[in-house]
């Protein structure tokens, strides 16, 4: 696995640090003019030979989400928690593609000093409703460097947008529908308290 696809499913899974390479310096779009897709409302899961993750992803009201998601390893029979993450997240289009800004909460903190990062994803739901891609948009991309404000990201990336370099590797996530992996989301479940 790539560097850049790891920092992609930690970032959309799990931890949302400064120094991640999907990380944009200011947002895309606006989440007071976003729109809600019910359909991403849920429990989604991506697993491969070095990372897992569950995101949960709530609607807060009628234009953002809540995603919490934590990285976690199975050890001893059950799950022990590596990493979780809290954010805002909306989507916005961009020339008929759809793509989802997260805003890690630790940053509305006061006395937050740091620089405010806003991990931007692609998102594909290639495979059915029970299927989801997020690539990371690549904060190197040059169109992206000189971006000061959103207009300025979503016109760099509306020029670019079937670009492959302006993304990482796509990470896919399934759906845990609640009757049918009702064991899965109890045990996973744990990792939240």
């Amino acid at each position: 696995m790539t560097r850049f696809r790891l920092v992609t499913v930690l970032a959309l899974g799990a931890v949302l640090a400064v120094t991640m390479t999907a990380c944009l310096p200011v947002p895309l779009g606006d989440p007071a003019a976003s729109r809600i897709d019910p359909a991403l409302a849920g429990w989604w899961l991506h697993e491969d030979a070095t990372v897992k993750t569950v995101a949960v992803i709530y609607p807060h009201d009628e234009r953002t989400y809540v995603v919490h998601s934590v990285g976690y390893e199975q050890k001893d029979g059950g799950v022990s928690r590596k990493s979780q993450a809290l954010c805002k997240a909306w989507l916005t289009d961009v020339k008929g593609r759809s793509f989802l800004t997260l805003e890690p909460l630790a940053q509305r903190l006061p006395g937050e000093t740091g620089g405010k990062v806003y991990p931007v994803f692609r998102l594909s739901r290639d495979g059915g409703p029970d299927a989801l891609g997020a690539r990371g948009v690549r904060e190197s991309f040059p169109a992206l460097k000189a971006a000061k404000t959103p207009a300025d990201v979503a016109a760099a990336i509306a020029r670019d947008v079937d670009h492959a370099d302006l993304y990482g590797e796509e990470a896919r996530f399934r759906r845990l529908d609640p009757a049918r992996d009702a064991e899965t989301i109890a045990a996973l479940s744990k990792l939240f308290e």
